[in-house]
């Protein structure tokens, strides 16, 4: 992981997120496909959340499908996807956060997270919930 991962502060998963969990589940999913990945990564969250106690709200639906959509154009200071840690390949669409900072994720990635819990994974700006 580089420095830059590391510094993000996201206390929600721990450092070890890359080595221990990521790598085998992205290494399973490339087997059984992207659907099961998502799966997997799904339940690497609820499982993390169940053991250390947290009681996660998911973002409401309507917020959820009303994230906009853009072209990342690699001109932003982070140039991967904060969640699943893959690179946002130019010209590829991703999804910003309603945030002030308007941070971008994978549309997958940032809808999982959002179905779990209701908070931008890197400034815990809230968005409504149901």
């Amino acid at each position: 992981m580089n420095q830059q991962q590391a510094s993000l502060g996201r206390p929600f998963l721990p450092s070890i997120w890359q080595n221990t969990i990521h790598q085998p589940l992205r290494d399973r999913g490339e087997k059984l496909g992207f659907n099961s990945y998502e799966s997997l990564i799904d339940l690497a969250f609820r499982q993390y959340a169940e053991q250390e106690g947290c009681k996660l709200t998911p973002a409401a639906k309507s917020s959820i499908q009303s994230l906009e959509e853009v072209i990342f154009d690699g001109i932003e200071s982070t140039t991967f996807c904060t969640i699943c840690l893959e690179n946002m390949e130019i010209g590829s669409p991703v999804t910003c956060m309603p945030c002030s900072h308007r941070h971008k994720f994978h549309n997958p990635c940032v809808v999982l997270w959002l179905e779990i819990s209701h908070v931008c994974p890197l400034c815990r700006f809230e968005l409504p919930t149901e």
